[in-house]
């Protein structure tokens, strides 16, 4: 009995000698744990952004921030716990992004024109997010949008962008008296000014978005692309002021009902907008009517005074 006795506490001893010189063993988790993030391009195959920045937030309020060159995505490191995580294109200067520490405040809003009332052209964001993901020292699982759950022990998440904020190409074709435009430019009204990230719940509408048009004087005909976030609504109503500045420095503005041709797009982040004939007021300012105000009637078409710069970058 006294062996037996003497053999246990000689073995706790042991222990206790061991644990110290094991000190600083660390517990699994408490080390960074290597992730590889894969950037798969099938809803935006145009896409080739110069590098792309995630977001990961934990479920102990802790959040991290990496940069990635290029499309592909490479390595992260993160401790073992649980995230959500947002992820998009870096590359797009004229988009704001703002509220970053938390997955529930982060936003994206195109960045509005300095002194006036209305957005720069957003540019095309891609974007994806992923609300939960588990990584453990074997591994990671994670639900995706859909709400299918994937589980990889080689600790890979596959991330599937798209875009979030649309294109819209106009055309107007024959033009008379395009001879007396000296710059033209347009702007979109019905549009967001961003998106939430985590959810793509649409923000700041109706705005109003700004971008510059060509014109072809040979052809008779203006052409422009911008970027704006849409609505993602409906029952939302979208109309297009063309801004034409004459070569007697006289300024006019038309509006147009866009509605339908934004709503029914077949493609909702590449939106064509075609409007056919359009008449140019003759150059040569016209008298205001009584009481002084500029606006007047000229087959639709209305006097301004504008300062708009057509060589704002979009």
């Amino acid at each position: 009995m006294k062996r037996t006795i003497s053999i246990l506490l000689i073995s706790y001893i042991m222990i206790l000698t061991a644990c110290q010189d094991h000190k600083d063993i660390l517990c699994p988790g408490q080390e960074p744990h290597r992730v590889d993030i894969s950037f798969e391009w099938d809803k935006a195959s145009e896409a080739n952004p110069d590098g792309m920045t995630l977001y990961f937030y934990s479920d102990n309020g802790e959040s991290y921030r990496f940069d990635i060159a290029g499309r592909d995505g490479g390595p992260v490191e993160l401790p073992v716990g649980q995230y959500h995580m947002v992820a998009y294109n870096n590359d797009v200067p004229t988009i704001d992004i703002s509220g970053a520490q938390a997955f529930q405040t982060i936003k994206a809003e195109a960045r509005h024109i300095k002194g006036k009332n209305f957005l720069s052209s957003a540019g095309m964001l891609y974007e994806t997010t992923i609300n939960r993901i588990e990584v453990t020292p074997c591994g990671v699982e994670y639900t995706r949008e859909d709400g299918t759950v994937k589980e990889c022990n080689q600790s890979l998440i596959r991330c599937h962008p798209d875009s979030i904020t649309s294109i819209y190409s106009l055309v107007v074709n024959n033009i008379s008296g395009i001879g007396n435009v000296k710059k033209a430019s347009a702007t979109i009204k019905g549009i967001a000014s961003g998106q939430y990230l985590s959810d793509h719940h649409p923000f700041g509408f109706p705005s109003e978005s700004y971008f510059p048009l060509s014109t072809d004087i040979s052809k008779g005909m203006f052409t422009g692309k911008g970027g704006a976030f849409p609505t993602n609504g409906k029952d939302m109503t979208y109309s297009l002021d063309i801004i034409v500045t004459l070569t007697d420095g006289t300024s006019y503005v038309k509006d147009f009902d866009i509605t339908q041709q934004v709503v029914n797009s077949k493609y909702p982040h590449n939106v064509l907008i075609v409007i056919d004939g359009l008449g140019i007021p003759d150059s040569g300012k016209p008298s205001p009517p009584a009481g002084g105000d500029i606006s007047v009637d000229v087959e639709g078409w209305e006097v301004i005074e504008i300062d708009i710069n057509s060589d704002i970058s979009i």
